[in-house]
Formats: C-alpha cells, sequence, structure tokens
C-alpha cells in the first residue's frame, strides 16, 4: 500500500513547525535554510530525546534476548526487500525507524500544539510509512517536495550519508551490514551463522542517496 502525499504549504495556519532530518540538514545552508522557512511561517523543531541511542539501546536488548539473527528495520525498503527473498531465519525489530520515533514525540509535545508538523524525509517509503501513522497534525514529506515548496533550490548533492552502515558498530554484537539491493541480497543468503544483527540500507551507501533528496 502506497500513499503518496502532495505537499502546499497552508498558509491558514498560523505556524508550522518543521523537523529537517539529518541528511536534508547536511544538504542545506542553515542560514538560507532559516531565511525560507521564516518566509513561509515556518518554525524549525529539534527532538528533545536522543533517539539514535534510544534505539542503539533497544536493539542491544533485543539481540540479547533473540536466538535468531535481529533483522535491522530502520530502513523499510530494505525490510520489504528481505520479506520477498525470504528473512533467512531471521526475526524483524519491532523497532520504529529513528525518524518516526522523533516524529511521535513531536506530535506529542505541548509546546507544538498550536500548528502543524511538518517532518522531512530522504525517501519516499519512510514518508509513507510515517503518514500511515496518522499522527496528530502531522505530515510526512520528501526533502525534495518539501524544499521545492519553500523555494530552496541550492540543496547540494552528499557524497555520504550523515548515518551511513555502521551505526551498530558501537554495540559488542556480532554485526553484518550491506547497502543496496545486489549486496543485501548477496549477504543475506550467506550469513554467519553466530551473526546476531544484519544491518540493512536499501540505497547503496545510505540516505543520502535516497529517492526523496
Amino acid at each position: 500500500m502506497q500513499i503518496i502525499v502532495s505537499f502546499t504549504v497552508n498558509h491558514d495556519i498560523q505556524m508550522t513547525y518543521v523537523y529537517i532530518n539529518p541528511v536534508t540538514d547536511r544538504m542545506t545552508d542553515s542560514k538560507r535554510l532559516e531565511f525560507a522557512l521564516r518566509s513561509h511561517q515556518m518554525k524549525r523543531v529539534f527532538c528533545q530525546e536522543n533517539w539514535p541511542l534510544k534505539v542503539l539501546k533497544e536493539y542491544s536488548t533485543l539481540v540479547e534476548q533473540s536466538d535468531k539473527t535481529v533483522l535491522d528495520t530502520r530502513c523499510p525498503m530494505a525490510v520489504r526487500l528481505l520479506r520477498t527473498l525470504g528473512l533467512h531465519d531471521m526475526v524483524e525489530a519491532p523497532i520504529a525507524p529513528i525518524l518516526l520515533s522523533c516524529a511521535k514525540e513531536l506530535s506529542h509535545r505541548e509546546d507544538l500544539v498550536d500548528g502543524q508538523i511538518v517532518v522531512t524525509t530522504p525517501c519516499m517509503a519512510l514518508a509513507e510509512q510515517g503518514n500511515l501513522l496518522k499522527l496528530p497534525r502531522t505530515t510526512f514529506v520528501t526533502a525534495r517536495e518539501f524544499l521545492l515548496e519553500i523555494g530552496y533550490h541550492t540543496a547540494r548533492r552528499l557524497d555520504s550519508s550523515p548515518i551511513p552502515p555502521g551505526f551498530f558498530d558501537s554495540l559488542a554484537i556480532a554485526t553484518v551490514s550491506a547497502s543496496g539491493k545486489e549486496e543485501i541480497a548477496e549477504k543475506a543468503v550467506s550469513l554467519p551463522k553466530d551473526t546476531e544483527l544484519f544491518e540493512v540500507l536499501f540505497c547503496p551507501g545510505g540516505c543520502h542517496n535516497g529517492d526523496g533528496v
């Protein structure tokens, strides 16, 4: 099921709060972006919780409790691919992607109840998955769509991702990483038996190559 959101600035709403994902943040100049946001009566917001750290701890706990290889579920496209190929005795982590956890926090924050919330994503799949949550006053849109709507035309192409493969390296667990469709498919069928976590990103090298950037 796909939900494609056509985003348009709603000028009838007094305030729009915008969460810029790390990839989009790296692509843009902070001063130019702030100017574009202000010109559309928008305010950039940040999460109060350290969601990357929280997610790391959740994966660490899950791996300790599981007797199977845990499949990293931060990337919905990678999960869809592996479901098609077969999970090969892996268990999907019931852990929300960092961006969605952050959006849940924002949608329930009392200091943001006076306006709508826009969350930018590096790919269409994350935007679709986020909008399926139907969070209060919250819309997920791709970075490309959002930046075009506010008239920001100087985003730069990234050579590397701010969150590259290796997110779980700080954990003392046996992890195999794969990015890109071909590498994921190849490694999925040849994981060492002692693999505790299979880290997967559908876009080669990371989310900076997402279809929403």
